[in-house]
């Protein structure tokens, strides 16, 4: 109203940007750009020999109990796979970075064999692999793991798979190459699908921030 386009553009411009950020469509679309192509559980004939699965899916209680985090499904579905004769093999990695969320680091790894175990599944069928912090040295490790293995004597560990959230297992595959891990893509947890149409769903949220 004051003629001052350049500030108003800026202002529009601004508030464009925060309504389509907090938009669960918007946030919607591009988690399925990073899913779809996981969306489809790949063929367990035969079964997998090992599934790596990446670290980050428990927390723990007040009491320091072991409990499933928000990416926990990485840990059932793993423990399904196993149970249903699709997977022989588990190895749990990561450790999480001190002073972020916690004063000091904990093994993620131990902490899904719990799970496991606690689930019914064989300590013998369990494999853990402390130390890596990220995706990157999650897989360098694996990779390394699994050579060493090869060394040894009994069943070779042939057909891998990696399991993770669906919208982190591009960027997971992506290191799996570059580490020289040849494994099969097997995802959970996701967190796109179709929001139901409403109008709520242009109204920008802490949820469509989230997604974003």
């Amino acid at each position: 109203a004051q003629g001052r386009h350049g500030a108003s553009g800026l202002v529009f411009g601004l508030w464009l940007l925060l309504s389509l950020a907090g938009n669960v469509w918007v946030g919607g679309a591009l988690l399925n750009q990073l899913e779809a192509p996981y969306a489809v559980d790949p063929a367990f004939d035969p079964p997998l020999e090992l599934l790596v699965v990446l670290g980050g899916g428990t927390t723990l209680r007040p009491d320091g109990e072991i409990q499933g985090g928000p990416s926990g499904d990485r840990i059932l579905r793993a423990a399904r796979l196993y149970h249903a004769g699709k997977v022989k093999r588990l190895l749990a990695s990561g450790i999480s970075v001190g002073g972020i969320t916690q004063t000091t680091p904990r093994d993620l790894g131990d902490e899904a064999r719990q799970l496991w175990v606690c689930q019914g599944a064989a300590t013998t069928a369990i494999f853990t692999l402390p130390g890596p912090r990220n995706t990157a040295e999650e897989m360098m490790l694996a990779q390394e793991w699994l050579t060493q293995q090869a060394d040894r004597p009994g069943p070779k560990l042939r057909r891998v798979g990696v399991l993770t959230s669906a919208w982190h297992l591009r960027r997971t595959m992506m290191q799996a190459r570059h580490a020289g891990l040849d494994a099969v893509p097997v995802a959970s947890h996701f967190r796109g699908g179709r929001p139901v149409p409403n109008l709520m769903g242009l109204v920008p949220s802490g949820h469509g921030f989230f997604r974003t």
